[in-house]
C-alpha cells in the first residue's frame, strides 16, 4: 500500500467501508427476518446489531488480505483475491436464498423457474462481460506493441 498513488490511498478507505457497510447490512437484514402469516415481516433487534457489527467485522480483513497481497506476490495476490470472490459469492447467495425458507412450499415451483431464469441470465451477462474485457485486452496488448515497434524503428533510424 504505501507504493501506491495517492489517488488509490485515499480509495481504500472508501472501498474498504462501502464493503463493511454492505456486508453489515446484508447480515442484519438477514437476521431481522422472522416468520409471518403473510410469509416473513422484519423484527428489529439486539442481535441485529451484532450480525451489523459482524457483518461489516468481515469486510476489514478481507480487504487487508487483499491490499497486502499486492506486496507479497501475483501468486499470493490470486490466491486472496479468489478467497475473497468466494467468501462474497458464498454471503451473497446464502443472503439470497434465505428467504426462501418462509416460501410455501405451493410456491416452490414458480420460485424455481424464476430462479433458474435468472440464473441463466446472469450467466449469459457474465459471459458477455467476459468477451469484452477479453477483446478490450487483446486490442491493448495489440497497440502495446505497435508502439514498441514503432517506437524501436525510430530508434534505428535515428542511429
Amino acid at each position: 500500500m504505501n507504493g501506491d498513488s495517492k489517488n488509490q490511498q485515499r480509495l481504500y478507505p472508501i472501498f474498504t467501508l462501502s464493503t463493511a457497510l454492505a456486508f453489515g447490512c446484508m447480515l442484519a437484514t438477514v437476521e431481522a427476518l422472522r416468520p409471518d402469516s403473510a410469509g416473513f415481516s422484519f423484527e428489529v433487534s439486539y442481535k441485529t446489531l451484532i450480525a451489523f457489527v459482524a457483518g461489516g467485522a468481515i469486510a476489514f480483513p478481507l480487504w487487508r488480505i487483499i491490499l497486502n497481497g499486492t506486496k507479497l506476490g501475483q501468486r499470493n495476490l490470486s490466491l486472496a483475491t479468489g478467497a475473497m470472490v468466494v467468501i462474497v459469492l458464498v454471503l451473497g447467495v446464502g443472503a439470497f436464498l434465505y428467504p426462501l425458507r418462509f416460501v410455501p412450499r405451493d410456491k416452490w415451483p414458480e420460485i424455481r423457474t424464476g430462479l433458474i431464469t435468472a440464473v441463466c441470465a446472469l450467466s449469459g451477462v457474465a459471459c458477455l462481460l467476459w468477451g469484452v474485457k477479453r477483446f478490450v485486452d487483446a486490442d491493448e496488448k495489440e497497440n502495446e506493441n505497435e508502439e514498441s515497434a514503432s517506437s524501436k524503428q525510430t530508434k534505428s533510424s535515428d542511429d
